[in-house]
């Protein structure tokens, strides 16, 4: 094989693989990608009020009723959200579960806390007991 051919072989490989890296070719980097839409869907509808778009980002919830009055009463008191620092890659996944680092406004107050998710039929949820 000459010369230039193998330059031209490398050269692919090398593309394939930052193609494959960036877009998320590894189930991790997809997670993490989904996660992120998670969190971040999760606060738009949130802040929108709009709760029973806010529930499907959830999980382990026992009545939705109660779930839908619970986010409208914490609504009520707390104001919008917002999302001061998310980091896709301080996302820890481990097998269906999932560990995220994150920082919010809350009336007024900077707040730190982790969000634990769980992977259910191909899909992240947040877990509705933190």
């Amino acid at each position: 094989m000459r010369r230039s051919n193998i330059v031209v072989i490398l050269i692919m490989l090398l593309v394939a693989t930052f193609l494959f890296v960036s877009c998320g070719g590894s189930d991790t980097g997809r997670d993490k990608v989904a996660i992120e839409q998670v969190i971040r869907g999760y606060v738009s509808s949130y802040n929108a009020s709009n709760f029973e778009e806010t529930l499907t980002y959830f999980t382990g919830f026992e009545d939705s009723q109660d779930a839908l009055a619970y986010l409208t009463f914490l609504r009520s008191q707390s104001g919008e959200l917002t999302l001061v620092n998310f980091e896709s890659g301080s996302v820890a996944v481990t097998g269906n579960t999932a560990r995220v680092p994150v920082e919010f406004i809350i009336m007024g107050e900077q707040s730190s806390q982790w969000i634990n998710l769980a992977k259910e039929n191909g899909s992240w949820k947040i877990l509705w007991e933190q």
